[in-house]
């Protein structure tokens, strides 16, 4: 596996943390937001490697209420390093003790909604969704494709259990719809690829997509074997991770007349990362990769709407959709201070913590590879398209026909 930091190409060089972001991160440990060592996890990761930071998650304590915050931390470092079983089986922990650690009758909305430091940390919902998109594909990188397909369903039940409308989880859906497709459920294929469009309209790529999947449904039923493939016939699908991924912060709902209580919001952690790739066939043409989800975009969207149900709950659905409204700038209503008083008897500490290494966006690139190409170059570029970094992904001899699957993460 490469070594991404420094960059080893001529363009922008090696950026290490701003010192706004290091003293964000101090300020948030010392108030007791997350365990000291998981922000200087996050300061190593983007700052010096995922090896450096599965240092510190080694020898640093972290608290037991911290347990799945750390072991998504290190899935994202073991992902980039090219260990993908190693990655699931700390995403699997991690699963299992989100499950275990669900919220029990009487506990409440407070723990959740106001930030309770003694509280387990299980994720937002994107990021439980996002837990098991990372598990597959880690298992497509191990072209396990039934294993993959098996941590896509998790995730499209998971999106399906919440009420988000702002939520595009475009990258879920397509890579599930590619597994669908390689295990020959090729009907099914398609109206995942429809509902990426109806997420995430106007994307040409995946226009194409619904166009090629609906021509091998034409003619053969839903669940049919896949057909043989002709020899030659080989496509490679590249998982981008790219960027440095959002960051939570501290942030205020402002309550008519006088009020505000806090409230987190995603920030963009920094600019200027790697944000796009290109793919260069030896003499057969480049593929450009194609962004499927905006993971700030994202973020936000699953932030808000936690807030709706979680207030929705306790003070009706009128009030909370006002100060939802007013959260994003859209509205200035009345009627807050039943809201305000029940807020306030929460406490005024937003829960910061959040899985710092996720990335920016994730894309895919798929591309056709003829038989006799014995290489391609990998170019990763920034958000203006500047190169950033280059890898050369040799062809493994024992791969003839049908699928090849390639995960990245690069910060």
């Amino acid at each position: 596996m490469r070594d991404r930091r420094p960059r080893r190409v001529s363009g922008p060089g090696p950026s290490s943390l701003p010192a706004a972001l290091v003293c964000a991160c101090l300020i948030a440990s010392s108030l007791g937001c997350v365990t000291a060592g998981l922000v200087e996890t996050t300061v190593a990761y983007y700052d010096a490697g995922p090896k450096e930071a599965l240092e510190v998650l080694e020898h640093e304590a972290v608290r037991r209420q911290d347990a799945v915050l750390a072991g998504m931390e290190r899935a994202v470092a073991l992902q980039e390093l090219g260990d993908y079983e190693s990655s699931n089986e700390s995403l699997l922990q991690c699963t299992r003790a989100i499950e275990a650690a669900a919220i029990g009758p009487g506990e409440g909305v407070a723990r959740v909604l106001a930030g309770d430091q003694a509280g387990v940390y299980r994720g937002e919902h994107f990021e439980q969704v996002y837990l098991h998109t990372l598990a597959a594909a880690n298992y497509l990188a191990m072209q396990q494709v039934a294993e993959a397909d098996a941590e896509l369903a998790l995730a499209r039940d998971l999106i399906d259990s919440h009420s988000c409308p702002a939520c595009r989880f475009t990258f879920t859906r397509y890579l599930s719809a590619l597994c669908r497709e390689h295990r020959g459920a090729f009907q099914e294929a398609l109206d995942l690829v429809a509902e990426c469009l109806v997420e995430t309209s106007g994307v040409s790529f995946l226009e194409r997509e619904a166009e090629r999947l609906a021509a091998r449904v034409d003619g053969l039923p839903g669940l049919a074997p896949p057909p043989v493939e002709r020899r030659g016939e080989r496509t490679l699908y590249l998982l981008l991770l790219l960027g440095h991924g959002p960051e939570k912060v501290e942030g205020a709902l402002p309550l008519p007349p006088s009020h505000a209580v806090t409230w987190p919001r995603y920030v963009p952690r920094m600019s200027g990362m790697t944000g796009g790739a290109v793919l260069t066939v030896e003499d057969h043409g480049t593929y450009e990769a194609v962004l499927l989800t905006d993971v700030l975009e994202l973020a936000r969207a699953s932030l808000h709407s936690r807030l709706t149900s979680l207030v929705a709950g306790e003070v009706g659905g009128a009030v909370a959709k006002e100060v939802v409204i007013r959260e994003v700038g859209e509205d200035r209503g009345f009627g807050a201070e039943l809201l305000a008083r029940f807020l306030f008897s929460l406490g005024d500490r937003a829960d910061l913590r959040h899985w710092s290494s996720l990335p920016d966006s994730c894309l895919v690139l798929r591309a056709p590879v003829p038989t006799g190409v014995a290489r391609c170059t990998l170019t990763y570029t920034d958000a203006w398209g500047d190169q950033v970094d280059t890898e050369i992904l040799p062809i493994p001899e024992w791969w003839t026909r049908g699928p090849l699957f390639i995960t990245r993460r690069m910060p």
